[in-house]
């Protein structure tokens, strides 16, 4: 049977999120803090299979004089790659640092009322050297992130503040090996001559987009014929290999493969969530009262000083016992203390057996102090705890720990708007599960150091997302084993770890930001400083500056060197010096791009020693490890050997602004290293 197919996309302008912004510029002068907003911005978004690769280029104009910080509201699921600037005609680059002291926001220092609205994770980047008024400064900010599948849907948003203004060039390229369908293109964008729509490739350019009060976004699905394991690996030279894994259970589901649930919520309303936030918890809890299952069985508990139980057991989420649960949410108004371990031990105790998916959906500001362990130790029938944190206060690291140690999920609601879409997002998450309990094998068992420590439960239109290291490369048989509707249950997906360095590179970094998590948890189970605390902490650190990312003990620092093209990630361009070995000789290899960033052309030079030959390809290519454009095959003559190259494709065509891998392969040994083209 064949499918019919619609090759679109989607590009929404969406309704106004403060979580949401471009980056902004701080000035901090003698007599007083500015805001900077951009007066120009530029876009590349680069997407591959579910991984987004984005390059923000924005250009700054400085009215006062002051020390600088650059913001940005990244993503906590997003991990930046390089920072870089431009300012009096030179390129400069953030390279790793790292700290025994906990740095917040990577080193970047406490956010002002400038980057209010930027989110849990902001990116906050300090300049060393002051500016001054007249100063132009040009900022490229790259960052990578897995993007969420949902109902077998793939979202991408980018972010912006400014409530006037045009983003004047936003490049999209989507490609993908299944094929891509289920999108179509906002008609107040229009079309553009020169958009690419093929079954497995998008490519869309647009000038001068409106921003007014919202976010660009991408939409589309990547068809699927049922039960799949979709696999992002890479194998580097001389090293064990990295693969993200996407496990798909099957699209189409039964109510009756969804298990039964017995749900509590258990609703804050002492004194310190008055105002604003008792009114986005009452109206976080009727949202999922609203949409419980026929099967499910549901209670309500509201605390402050005291735990008020609206039931003393479960009841069957019957129309009525539900518009009864509602009424009594309703009446909640806040005041008192905050007896949080009094109502979460109420709400564990009511709990019998593991029969159905125990939850509990808890709602409150985490004003605070919570006995974690004594938390867990009452959770004896595998009670999952999911966290609304409600206002702009709200103790995160005590939630996300909650969590975290009773295999739930939080989402953080700091402000009013669009609070009932951050609901719906988690609770929508979590309300139909299909497995529960599930357990991972490997055949062979190759693969180690896996995220999640804990897999947590399958729930429909939902992907098991993995990350780990192997040992040896080949095919792969991943085991899912767990507990649905009819019993014990076991799904296989054929997996196949690849061999190729030179292939989906963003991979390392993905699950170093993955593993990295983990540790950050593994860390709060430990009394700090302790041996444990130090190895984790240790660890952090070596994969922080070995991937270049920003973490609680490594940040970026301007160091006021310019731009070499080393972004201390591994993967780098520039002047770099190379040393390997062959018998008993000592073999150096230098290769030099210049400039880079690149315009419209730029002068590659490679070195070799007097007398040895050896033939050499240097080919450009893109982050997901496909050839753009073989720029020399051949044995050169000379030890020193220099190509001029244009920035375009092999049509003649300029290449679009972004970062870009040469890799230079001499002999049996490749080298990898990024350019940046600029327009």
């Amino acid at each position: 049977m064949t499918m019919k197919r619609y090759i679109m996309i989607l590009v929404l302008l969406l309704g106004w999120n403060t979580m949401q912004a471009s980056g902004l510029l701080e000035v901090k002068g003698r007599s007083g803090l500015w805001s900077v907003p951009d007066s120009g911005l530029r876009v590349q978004t680069t997407i591959r299979e579910q991984v987004a690769v984005t390059t923000v280029l924005q250009r700054f104009r400085v009215m006062n004089d002051g020390r600088m910080r650059y913001g940005f509201p990244l993503s906590d699921k997003a991990t930046v790659t390089s920072i870089r600037w431009r300012t009096g005609g030179t390129w400069y680059a953030g390279t790793m640092h790292t700290s025994d002291t906990v740095a917040p926001n990577g080193g970047g220092g406490a956010p002002s009322w400038i980057f209010d609205g930027f989110g849990t994770s902001p990116f906050i980047f300090p300049f060393r050297d002051s500016a001054h008024a007249g100063d132009t400064i040009d900022v490229e900010l790259t960052y990578v992130e897995l993007l969420s599948l949902t109902d077998g849907r793939i979202t991408y948003a980018l972010p912006v503040i400014q409530e006037s203004g045009l983003v004047d060039e936003w490049t999209l390229d989507i490609r993908s090996e299944r094929r891509i369908a289920d999108a179509m293109e906002h008609a107040d964008i229009g079309n553009g001559s020169d958009d690419v729509f093929t079954d497995r490739t998008v490519r869309i350019v647009r000038h001068d987009v409106p921003r007014e009060k919202g976010r660009i976004s991408c939409e589309f699905r990547l068809e699927s014929d049922g039960l799949r394991m979709n696999v992002l690996s890479t194998k580097p030279a001389d090293e064990d290999g990295y693969a993200i894994m996407l496990a798909e259970p099957a699209s189409r589901i039964e109510d009756g493969d969804i298990l039964s649930k017995r749900f509590t919520f258990v609703l804050d309303v002492s004194g310190s969530m008055s105002g604003a936030k008792i009114g986005q918890a009452r109206e976080a809890a009727i949202y999922c009262l609203q949409h419980l299952n026929v099967r499910d069985k549901v209670n309500v508990i509201t605390f402050s000083s005291a735990v008020r139980p609206w039931k003393t057991e479960h009841v069957d989420a019957t129309p009525q016992a539900v518009e009864q649960a509602i009424a009594y949410v309703q009446k909640a108004e806040a005041d008192g203390g905050t007896n949080i371990m009094g109502a979460l031990v109420a709400a564990l105790q009511q709990y019998r057996n593991a029969d159905d998916v125990n939850v509990i959906v808890f709602l409150t500001d985490g004003q605070a102090t919570v006995d974690q362990q004594a938390i867990v130790n009452a959770n004896r029938f595998q009670t999952r705890i999911f966290v609304f944190g409600v206002g702009d206060n709200v103790d995160e690291p005590l939630l996300t720990d909650l969590a975290t140690r009773n295999n739930g999920g939080i989402e953080i609601i700091r402000t009013v708007g669009n609070t009932l879409d951050r609901i719906a997002a988690l609770y929508n998450h979590i309300r139909n599960p299909i497995v529960k309990n599930p357990i991972l094998s490997f055949t062979p068992d190759v693969v180690y150091d896996v995220h999640p420590l804990v897999v947590p439960d399958v729930y429909e239109g939902e992907q098991i997302v993995l990350a780990g290291r192997y040992s040896q490369p080949g095919e792969n048989t991943v085991t899912v084993r767990g507990t649905d509707t009819r019993g014990p249950v076991e799904h296989t997906f054929a997996a196949r770890l690849t061999d190729d360095s030179t292939m989906n590179l963003f991979v390392p970094k993905l699950w170093a930001r993955f593993r990295i998590t983990d540790l950050l948890v593994l860390m709060e189970k430990e009394v700090k400083d302790s041996d444990r605390w130090k190895e984790w902490r240790d660890e952090i650190i070596r994969l922080g500056l070995r991937h270049a990312i920003v973490t609680p003990f490594t940040t970026y620092e301007d160091n006021g060197q310019p731009d070499d093209g080393n972004d201390g990630g591994g993967d780098d361009g520039g002047q770099v010096l190379s040393v390997e070995e062959q018998g008993s000789d000592i073999i150096t290899t230098s290769f030099v791009c210049r400039p880079n960033p690149v315009s419209t052309e730029a002068t590659l030079s490679l070195v070799l020693p007097e007398g040895f030959e050896r033939h050499v390809t240097i080919e450009l290519m893109d982050l997901a490890g496909r050839t753009v454009r073989t720029l020399y095959e051949g044995s050169p003559m000379e030890s020193e050997f220099v190509l001029q190259w244009q920035a375009v494709h092999t049509d003649g065509l300029p290449l679009s602004p972004g970062v870009y891998f040469l890799r230079v392969r001499v002999g049996s040994i490749v080298h990898h290293f990024h350019v940046h083209v600029v327009r």
